[in-house]
């Protein structure tokens, strides 16, 4: 089904997002944005946040342990945001528990470079990546329909039609009977990469946490950070698109901002392929690629040294790129991370088309050798919707603490309010978020 907007403006078919990822459909007319959100939006109240979900694998933030600890393989929590935070944690859990077998390989030969080792090693990497890749699958899923939740939609899971490939044959197809603009199409459409770009952030910097790092979670490192790229570079030149394209999630993110936006085809095409190409220039994405296929695969190393540099003085940096695709358009990302003890500190500015930009900052404390201390911001100038017209400031601020309970226990709370606007891993619109997490290690 076609839609239009109350201006008559085309829009393109149904928004599907890529086959077996969380998707909509064009049930029910597109409208566009006429101030503050869709009237079939969701209520904001507190109550409704803290009960969107009970999840396994949101919750505590490695629990207060030292930093040489292993990632613990199993998060419990719930409550309102980040939710691809939350999500993330959950399918880094389910994978922890496919890569602990891993350990009977290295076991099997005293001399891990020898040529039986290495052969295991390199027979079973196509099955480490697919898993890998199934489980970023997964997260993207949960992405999508966090998405459509949030913008009031329906989903159904439906057969591909045919010509157009999809997940085990089939695809989930959003709909609402009362309309949904083409900004909060273009949100469900990105919600999976989303989900993916804050679950690759997150994990990364508990990572960069520490001093010596586990060989184990580099293939899920590296498939958070390819779900974006690897659709964005597969994408067509705007008028090039063939039916195979129809479960892309980029092009339904192009042709759906276009239309909410009034930038071209093209020029959204440019932005988006210029940033799937800095994405993956993240230094961190380019040492976790080499360290995976040097070191481990062909020479059997299970840990590496912590790739930041030394500043001086206790200090060390990471520097990193990424890109968004947020529902205000796609944004440029750069991150800064200073570590020095028990102390991290992150700077993550970006910005996008029509001078809009954020600039987000997180610390965290140590206070103790049980407890976690947590503070976060964010300030930006950007569209109070997509259309042309002033930005507006807006700004969020949260704080929370990690308390460890006994050897192998740890509670979160994280408590976060922002303004309307679009942020990493949040809703757009304004309101308090909690997560109340549980996390057991080892």
């Amino acid at each position: 089904m076609r839609g239009r907007t109350s201006s008559d403006r085309p829009v393109s078919a149904p928004a599907r997002v890529r086959p077996g990822a969380g998707s909509v459909s064009g049930a029910g007319r597109i409208t566009e944005d006429t101030g503050g959100r869709d009237g079939n939006a969701r209520p904001r109240s507190f109550l409704n946040l803290l009960v969107i979900g009970f999840l396994i694998g949101s919750g505590a933030d490695l629990k207060a342990q030292p930093a040489e600890a292993p990632l613990p393989p199993l998060h419990l929590g719930f409550g309102s945001g980040p939710r691809s935070v939350t999500n993330g944690r959950m399918v880094e859990s389910i994978f922890h528990l496919y890569m602990r077998p891993n350990a009977w390989l290295e076991r099997l030969e005293d001399d891990s470079t020898s040529r039986t080792a290495r052969a295991l090693r390199l027979a079973k990497f196509p099955i480490d990546a697919y898993v890998s890749n199934l489980h970023t699958l997964l997260l993207h899923e949960f992405g999508h329909a966090e998405a459509a939740w949030l913008n009031g939609a329906s989903a159904a899971w439906e057969r591909t039609p045919a010509g157009v490939a999809g997940a085990f044959g089939r695809w989930v197809v959003y709909s609402s009977p009362d309309g949904l603009s083409s900004r909060r199409y273009a949100a469900m459409t990105a919600g999976g990469f989303d989900a993916t770009g804050a679950a690759f952030e997150d994990l990364s910097v508990r990572m960069l946490g520490r001093d010596r790092i586990e060989y184990s979670y580099l293939p899920l490192l590296l498939s958070y950070k390819l779900d974006l790229s690897r659709y964005v570079l597969d994408m067509p030149r705007p008028g090039h698109e063939t039916r195979a394209h129809a479960g892309n999630d980029a092009v339904n993110y192009l042709r759906n901002h276009a239309v909410s936006s009034g930038n071209t085809p093209s020029s959204i095409h440019r932005t988006m392929r210029r940033g799937a190409i800095l994405n993956v220039l993240d230094p961190v994405f380019l040492w976790a690629a080499y360290q995976y296929g040097d070191g481990f695969l062909w020479n059997g190393r299970q840990e590496f040294h912590n790739p930041m540099v030394s500043l001086g003085s206790g200090w060390k940096l990471y520097a990193g790129t990424g890109f968004w695709l947020s529902e205000t358009g796609p944004r440029y990302r750069l991150r800064a991370i200073f570590r020095r003890a028990g102390t991290m500190i992150q700077v993550v500015p970006s910005w996008g088309d029509g001078g809009q930009w954020s600039i987000e900052g997180r610390i965290r404390n140590r206070l103790s050798d049980r407890v976690v201390s947590h503070l976060s911001g964010a300030v930006w100038s950007q569209r109070d919707l997509p259309d042309p017209g002033p930005n507006r400031g807006g700004g969020s601020i949260g704080a929370g603490v990690t308390t460890a309970i006994g050897e192998k226990m740890a509670v979160e709370v994280v408590a976060e309010y922002k303004t309307a606007g679009a942020l990493l891993g949040r809703d757009f619109q304004r309101g308090p978020h909690l997560r109340i997490g549980l996390a057991y290690g080892r």
